[in-house]
């Protein structure tokens, strides 16, 4: 089955991560929501970039998410709310074609997603982990 033949578009959603913690903590509040229905994490990278007129390298993991495309924008949500970078690099690729049974799956994980915005029936958003800081949303310890 092509994905061109389902109503659904499939897209996986690669995101530079400065180490493996914030990986998984973005993979666990996208699966716990229902945003995506896998992850996985490439070891670490060498990238070189241009940050604030400097020419700037480090070693970066590469996070990426199986998902379907209308959940590209509630994903980028969660990833802005957990990541440490200002601007994190969150891109997507198409996917052309793809399984029945992967396609079945992919659609079955994510029914229901729980959205950026909307009650939270998860323990791990990303306001009930600001809750487990020594320090409050104003930097004063608690």
């Amino acid at each position: 089955m092509s994905a061109r033949q389902t109503s659904h578009r499939f897209i996986d959603i690669w995101v530079n991560c400065p180490d493996i913690e914030t990986a998984k903590h973005i993979t666990d509040a996208a699966l716990e929501r229902r945003l995506a229905a896998c992850a996985n994490v490439w070891g670490r990278i060498s990238s070189t970039y241009r940050w604030q007129g400097e020419i700037k390298s480090g070693e970066e993991y590469v996070l990426a998410l199986k998902t379907r495309a209308e959940l590209f924008q509630p994903i980028c949500e969660v990833v802005h709310a957990l990541h440490t970078y200002e601007a994190p690099a969150i891109y997507a690729f198409d996917i052309a074609d793809v399984d029945g049974g992967y396609a079945n799956w992919l659609l079955a994980e994510t029914e229901n997603p729980d959205l950026p915005g909307q009650e939270s029936t998860s323990a791990e958003t990303p306001d009930a982990a600001s809750q487990d800081s020594p320090t409050g949303e104003d930097g004063k310890a608690r």
